[in-house]
């Protein structure tokens, strides 16, 4: 597959949707992509290049955990919930306590244990968010409130 020209999917802390869909990619296709490159978790990477052969440059950061994509454009994936060693009420309850009652408006939600969600909406801002451990409070660890790209 040629292209005309490299796209951004992750460019400072934003997700392209458009060009995700342009190209065909679902995010667990995109999510599979990355761990080809070692990378387990959205959190660990700064930008990713959709190159004009089709390929991935991905610059990352520097820690990695694994991660389980645990919701799919609105759907809970139940296997890997269980993978994650949690349940539906517990991923309804985290979600609901982070302000996202309704599962079906998250695109994507990841969770990597010690680091919280990463949670990315159907108009493609990334939310990064954890739970903290005490207070059981949500606390904001990123927000950038214009996060879609436009084209």
């Amino acid at each position: 597959m040629i292209h005309e020209k490299p796209d951004f999917l992750i460019k400072e802390g934003k997700i392209n949707l458009k060009t995700l869909q342009k190209n065909h990619l679902g995010i667990e296709q995109f999510r599979a992509k990355l761990r080809e490159s070692n990378i387990l978790s959205l959190l660990d990477v700064n930008e990713v290049v959709f190159e004009t052969e089709g390929e991935l440059t991905i610059i990352q950061k520097k820690e990695k955990e694994d991660s389980y994509l645990l919701v799919n454009n609105g759907d809970i994936l139940e296997d890997n919930l269980k993978e994650a060693n949690h349940d539906k009420k517990w991923l309804e309850q985290e979600l609901a306590g982070l302000g996202h009652s309704e599962i079906k408006n998250i695109f994507c939600a990841e969770y990597t244990p010690n680091r919280g969600f990463c949670i990315i909406d159907m108009d493609g801002s990334i939310l990064n968010q954890q739970q903290a451990p005490e207070n059981k409070e949500p606390v904001a660890l990123f927000f950038f409130p214009e996060l879609c790209i436009k084209e």
